[in-house]
């Protein structure tokens, strides 16, 4: 077994036991000639503090006190950001957030922002994302740190409850309330140590071993350890690390009326913990379980090709030959089968996933075929790109834009010998029970915004969009600034055209990046951008966002991360999936909506209906109003005994937003007798509506919009 050891002083106090086992030996030794005594306060992963302070921050100085507990502030509580850069809040407990760090000293942090911005969260008519959490970075010299976290004078006042947690890390966890036990160990002199071993505290001079009335340490996964008091000793802790986490059933559950998207992991999957990286940096101090546990430790990226007589090969990451740009075949995701339980019992709405075929479980339909099962399915890394005829699935493209579902078919028909398909609802489905009980929350933007918030062109000349100056033969262009166009940042991919038909993205002409952005005269914002100059023309040449280039996050070396850009412009990949939701929607197969109820085609060819019906909106979806969230976010996910696996909605609105339970839209035009395909993901302006719960019923297989594209499977 491998051994983790920490050294602990006055310059670093904390530590997070995590991963490991909770059996440890810890050794206090005098660096001085008499110590002063010191405690070791033990807390769980909720660092919030018993007390709170009935007032408000001003900004990141200012306190100001209010009578009657309108507005609610923490006490300070000690942080460390050699455990984690990051703090995360969640529950129901707070509708606000000011953060303030100080250091030892009990100066400001340095690092801290001078003025910090308010920031009001769960707020049922927002549109965009990150309001349903609140993440604040540790600046490198904090020692301890405070949040105005409830403002009963706004309007979301009535969403208030009791439960507060702030934790280590970007990803919210399962509420737990704060707990700690204090240990008070004596003052030490030259010569003499401090043992903890088995459970029990010694004094220990040369060979004299003396047993110490205290109380044995309380250690679990998640501890937080702080020293408090003292100088001139050193501590050392050691510790086995665990083994890997065995168990057949790994499941998540949530209350249906609790609107804490925030799920409880039950079972197997009790305890677990999920990452992922930013950049190349872990978002939080723990280590991925399910990296160890099947299918998620089964997942492996590929490249998949056929020979002229239809065998199959398929090249690993990793393996000679391996790579992302074709040569080796199309990129793909291998998914392992596995099996499947959902149950709407008592109030909750629980899933789970396991390798076995338990009591209750069956396979999941992602993995049945026409002649009974296969052993994996294979999803595309990347979105769909154009070339010539056919599709390919390979890095450094541009996602194919403009075309139907029927063109897209064909493609893909005469791509590879026609093996490939557009990815069906089963496919999608399996990717998004894999995420939600791996990342226990439904709120999926809490764990990756996506490319949701990027500039999007509507045909209104007098938008800001459009340019305010005239220039021959330019890669600049001016537009007025705005809420809009302070949305393009450096390395957005874009259009610059004079008509709407112009809107592509083949590369040169067409498809270009955004290389600088600079603000004129507190009113206009020039954009320099690449590719061949271009006429610009006052009020008639505009400039739009598009789909992000395939492999934008191939520089992200483990395989769930997002880019550390701009919030809304990041993109991500889950399990090598680039972008699961956002850049782009996605057109699914096998399945349509017709008079509000779901039907699915399985690989039999048999045909079922979802036994209830699918909400409809009365809302029309424009490019500048994309409707109001309290008609088209989630509440509720209809359940149908005979298709418990297939999750959609049955209630949207009622009090669902983009920051309470399922978070993301559904949109369902409802036509009577007109059948609709699905589309999915949501694509790069949707801002919050955009997740893993997104699907729109409004296109039919000939309807040809720019932001719908394509993802091919194999099975």
């Amino acid at each position: 077994m491998s051994q983790r050891i920490i050294q602990m002083n006055v310059d670093q106090p904390a530590v997070l036991l995590h991963d490991y086992a909770a059996e440890c030996k810890v050794k206090v030794v005098s660096m001085e000639e008499t110590t002063e005594p010191i405690s070791i306060l033990i807390t769980g992963k909720n660092l919030v503090p018993h007390k709170f302070r009935s007032g408000k921050l001003e900004d990141d100085k200012e306190f100001k006190t209010v009578l009657f507990k309108k507005q609610l502030t923490t006490a300070w509580f000690p942080v460390s950001r050699s455990i984690s850069e990051y703090l995360v809040m969640s529950g129901d407990g707070y509708n606000c957030a000011l953060w303030q760090f100080i250091d030892q000293r009990g100066e400001p942090a340095k690092g801290t922002i001078k003025k910090k911005k308010f920031t009001e969260l769960r707020n049922p008519k927002t549109t965009f994302h990150g309001k349903t959490i609140s993440i604040a970075q540790i600046p490198e010299d904090a020692a301890y740190a405070r949040v105005f976290f409830a403002d009963r004078t706004l309007e979301t006042k009535d969403l208030l409850g009791n439960r507060l947690q702030i934790e280590y890390g970007r990803i919210p966890t399962e509420y737990e309330p704060y707990k700690e036990q204090l240990i008070k160990l004596p003052s030490i002199q030259t010569g003499t140590e401090i043992l903890y071993e088995n459970g029990e505290w010694y004094l220990q001079k040369d060979k004299n071993k003396r047993k110490l009335r205290k109380k044995a340490m309380n250690l679990f996964t998640g501890a937080v350890l702080l020293v408090q008091g003292g100088s001139g000793y050193e501590m050392t802790m050691r510790y086995e690390k665990k083994g890997s986490p065995k168990g057949t059933r790994y499941g998540i559950r949530h209350r249906i009326e609790d609107p804490n998207p925030v799920c409880e992991r039950i079972d197997d999957a009790k305890g677990l913990h999920f990452t992922y990286t930013m950049g190349n940096q872990p978002v939080t101090p723990y280590q991925n379980d399910f990296d160890q546990i099947y299918p998620w430790s089964k997942i492996r990226l590929c490249a998949v090709s056929f020979s002229e007589d239809g065998k199959r090969k398929v090249l690993y990451q990793g393996e000679e030959g391996f790579s992302r740009d074709g040569k080796a075949g199309q990129v793909m995701v291998e998914i392992p089968k596995f099996y499947t339980k959902r149950e709407v019992k008592n109030g909750y709405d629980s899933l789970w996933i396991s390798q076995e075929k338990l009591e209750g479980f069956e396979l999941d339909p992602a993995f049945l075929t026409a002649e009974g099962s296969c052993s994996h399915i294979y999803i595309g890394a990347y979105f769909s790109s154009k070339h010539g005829d056919k599709v390919k699935c390979v890095n450094h493209t541009e996602p194919m834009i403009k075309r139907t579902l029927k063109e897209i078919r064909t493609m893909i028909r005469k791509t590879d010998g026609g093996h490939y398909k557009e990815c069906d609802l089963n496919a999608i489905l399996a990717v998004q029970k894999l995420f939600m009980i791996e990342a226990a929350t439904l709120d999926s933007q809490s764990i990756f915004e996506g490319v949701v918030y990027i500039p999007y062109l509507i045909r209104n000349k007098a938008s800001t969009y459009y340019a305010r100056r005239d220039a021959k033969a330019s890669n600049k262009i001016i537009l007025l600034y705005s809420s809009v166009t302070k949305r393009f940042i450096k390395g957005d991919s874009v259009t610059v055209l004079n008509r709407w038909s112009n809107f592509r993205n083949t590369p040169g002409e067409f498809q270009r990046k955004v290389l600088n952005t600079k603000k004129l005269d507190g009113k206009f914002l020039e954009i320099t951008f690449s590719g061949p100059p271009v006429d610009i023309i006052t009020k008639k040449t505009g400039i739009c966002c598009l789909p992000r280039v395939n492999g934008d996050t191939d520089i992200i070396k483990y395989h769930t991360g997002r880019r550390k850009f701009a919030d809304g412009h990041s993109s991500f990949k889950y399990r090598h999936i680039e972008n699961l939701w956002g850049n782009l929607s996605v057109f699914v197969e096998d399945a349509y909506v017709c008079n509000n109820r779901l039907s699915v085609l399985f690989p039999d060819r048999t045909e079922k209906e979802v036994n209830y019906d699918l909400p409809v909106q009365n809302s029309i979806l424009l490019p500048n109003d994309f409707g109001e969230p309290t008609r088209m976010c989630i509440k509720e996910m209809g359940y149908d005994p005979a298709m418990p696996g297939f999750m959609f909605p049955s209630v949207i609105g009622n009090g669902a937003s983009t920051s309470s339970y399922y978070c993301d839209a559904w949109y369902n035009i409802g036509e009577k007798d007109k059948k609709y395909i699905l589309t999915y993901g949501g694509a790069w302006d949707n801002k919050a509506y955009a997740g893993i719960f997104d699907f729109r019923a409004e296109f039919t297989e000939i309807s040809r919009m720019p932001f719908n594209g394509s993802r091919i499977m194999l099975r």
